[in-house]
């Protein structure tokens, strides 16, 4: 929705980054790289890591891009050309021509053509300036036909190629059950049989798994830093490396249950619950 992921080694590693907008609808260019979405959305990356948005006047979802030397295009919806000469320092928004709902831009030898992938497009003589309709419509029965999503299944797309990607990751053999989660942003907590104790501060991605510790149910947690504090329905248990290892608090005898768990400055840690405890 507002994420998309990004590798410089040809998919052994992939890094995932935020988008200052959801709905996604193309990315394109080699360094600097462009995202644009709904409503004339529009943000730009150095890296693929981190993503600012360039504000501009459209209105329209914008769909595809493309970079020619230092001019930048967008095209997308109610026939919308967005145009940078001058490397993406800034952007005016072109009359749209004709109103077509343009979903691809290409090059095709000096000419620009930007069509919806079907019979209607327009076309640039001058580097994106000015935009006439494409009246001849052989000029885009020869444009190459717009990718469609298949199923690329566990394997990465070839060039040129669009597939939906599903890749499921299961928990390793052997390892308890897991009763109950619990997120705060990208870290998280699950516990389960067997006194298990996974970890994940990658939302999901990776997790530290650990058991034997008599933790019974996941009642809370709370985290600061490396430290993390998980409370179960009898004990509270402890980890100071992030979630590496855990040891089990030594509480005060004779006290009310637990009901909830608090890092405050400093690092001291809270527990509140029954009986006024």
């Amino acid at each position: 929705k507002n994420s998309l992921a990004f590798t410089a080694d040809g998919g052994a590693n992939w890094s995932v980054a935020s988008l200052p907008f959801s709905g996604v609808t193309s990315v394109f260019g080699a360094g600097p790289y462009y995202a644009l979405g709904p409503k004339g959305t529009l943000a730009v990356s150095s890296d693929g890591a981190q993503w600012a948005e360039r504000p501009l006047n459209a209105t329209k979802n914008l769909r595809a891009g493309l970079v020619d030397g230092n001019t930048i295009l967008a095209v997308g919806d109610g026939g919308t050309v967005v145009r940078s000469a001058n490397g993406g320092q800034s952007w005016e928004v072109l009359p749209p021509v004709g109103g077509t709902a343009l979903a691809a831009i290409v090059k095709n030898g000096s000419q620009l053509i930007a069509w919806d992938g079907k019979k209607k497009g327009i076309a640039s003589n001058d580097g994106g300036a000015t935009w006439v309709e494409v009246l001849d419509p052989l000029v885009l029965e020869a444009l190459s036909p717009l990718a469609k999503a298949g199923k690329c299944d566990a394997r990465l797309p070839s060039a040129g190629e669009v597939c939906k990607y599903k890749r499921d990751v299961t928990s390793p053999l052997g390892l308890p059950n897991v009763r109950a989660f619990a997120f705060k942003g990208d870290v998280g907590l699950a516990m389960g049989d067997a006194g298990l104790v996974a970890f994940t501060a990658d939302g999901g991605g990776t997790w530290k798994a650990k058991s034997g510790l008599a933790l019974k149910g996941l009642q809370g947690f709370d985290l600061a830093g490396d430290r993390v504090v998980a409370l179960g329905k009898d004990a509270v248990i402890v980890s100071i490396d992030g979630g590496k290892t855990f040891k089990q608090a030594q509480l005060p005898k004779k006290i009310g249950r637990i009901f909830d768990v608090h890092i405050g400055e400093g690092g001291a840690v809270f527990a509140a619950g029954d009986k006024g405890t």
